[in-house]
């Protein structure tokens, strides 16, 4: 039972990802209602990441929508960072792990249910002399990517828009690429020091595979702000959900 609710959580993270990204939110969560600890199922979720992220890849650059050279480049600096935060997870106490894993999951809400508008983040045009400024935040988002990566695809792409004025859906595909390194090198470390459930990981593969490969021609549809709202309601719920999991109350 708990690996059919553990696909079905993984397809659903992967049509919330590829849309408007934050699927580990829904991850996350099921795996630690699996009985995962808080590092290994950071460390699952993103060994899980790399098929979702290739599998979308693989149909963008099919479509003529990735810039692949440009992504490679990108993913350099953020799997730099990638590095530096699976090390953290390695290293960190399980306990401390446990309490920023629900701040990040409430600073990351809070941000969903304040407008964009609000927070002053209209994108920039010919904002390219911030390239080194740009180079320097793919770092340290990727340094968040390897450590936790909740709604990370919300930060690289906000990022590409608002430096380079890249058009959504390049950005979006670009993140693809992007999110397969960073996962990949954050794998690698979590692999090593024994942190990824594979029992654990294959339905959730599965699901998130299936998802991003359904829902990726809704990508650039603005319908997806009556998702966002079902969105908002579903990550209030995980948080409680997650809260109950760590006996916060």
């Amino acid at each position: 039972m708990k690996l059919i609710i553990l696909f079905i959580m993984g397809l659903f993270a992967g049509c919330i990802n590829t849309i408007v990204g934050a699927g580990s939110f829904f991850s996350i969560p099921s795996l630690l209602l699996f009985g995962l600890d808080a590092k290994i199922a950071v460390a699952t979720n993103r060994f899980s990441f790399i098929f979702l992220a290739l599998t979308n890849s693989a149909t963008l650059y099919k479509n003529k929508v990735l810039n692949l050279k440009r992504a490679l480049k990108f993913s350099i600096f953020a799997s730099l960072g990638s590095l530096l935060g699976a090390h953290f997870v390695v290293k960190i106490n399980e306990s401390i792990m446990e309490n920023i894993v629900i701040v990040l999951l409430l600073v990351i809400f809070f941000k969903y249910l304040i407008p964009a508008n609000r927070l002053n983040l209209t994108p920039k045009i010919n904002c390219i002399k911030y390239k080194f400024l740009f180079y320097l935040l793919l770092f340290i988002i990727g340094i968040y990517g390897g450590f936790f990566g909740v709604a990370i695809t919300v930060f690289f792409v906000a990022s590409m828009v608002f430096f380079l004025d890249l058009p959504l859906i390049e950005a979006m595909a670009t993140n693809q690429i992007i999110i397969l390194f960073i996962s990949i090198v954050a794998s690698i470390i979590f692999i090593k020091n024994r942190l990824v459930d594979y029992y654990a990981a294959v339905p959730l593969i599965t699901g998130m595979s299936a998802g991003g490969f359904i829902t990726f021609k809704f990508i650039i549809e603005s319908k997806s702000k009556k998702l966002e709202k079902i969105f908002i309601v579903a990550l209030g719920l995980m948080i409680l959900i997650t809260f109950i999991k760590f006996k916060f109350f």
